[in-house]
């Protein structure tokens, strides 16, 4: 896939960028336009495979450092955050339970995240 910047909408159809459809309005030469500062992607790999999360996830991760665009992604998977994450907000019941590095997520926010440690 080729990537361009052009003043023009980017629509994504579909649940995620390997199986939906994507559309750029206006562009004749099948490049990707990208006009934005922040790409926001809410639980891209939800429904996915293990393997093909890392994919999407590199992906994220190469438009990130590629074209220095920020990508604000809501992942309920803490391995695959820590991974890929440069920082880690996480929220319980609506209040912020934790702002930080992906290093600095240990056992006690990880209970204040889910309430437990997965093997309690």
């Amino acid at each position: 896939m080729s990537v361009a910047t052009a003043p023009q909408a980017l629509v994504i159809e579909g649940g995620n960028p390997l199986s939906g459809r994507i559309r750029a309005s206006g562009n004749k030469n099948g490049a990707l336009p990208i006009l934005a500062a922040c790409l926001l992607a809410d639980e891209p790999v939800a429904s996915l495979d293990p393997e093909t999360a890392v994919v999407v996830l590199d992906y994220l991760r190469d438009i990130n450092r590629s074209d220095g665009i920020t990508v604000l992604c809501a992942i309920h998977h803490l391995d695959l955050a820590k991974k890929y994450a440069d920082r880690i907000v996480a929220m319980r019941q609506g209040r912020l339970v934790y702002d930080g590095l992906p290093g600095d997520l240990d056992d006690a926010a990880y209970r204040r995240i889910y309430g437990r440690l997965g093997y309690d």
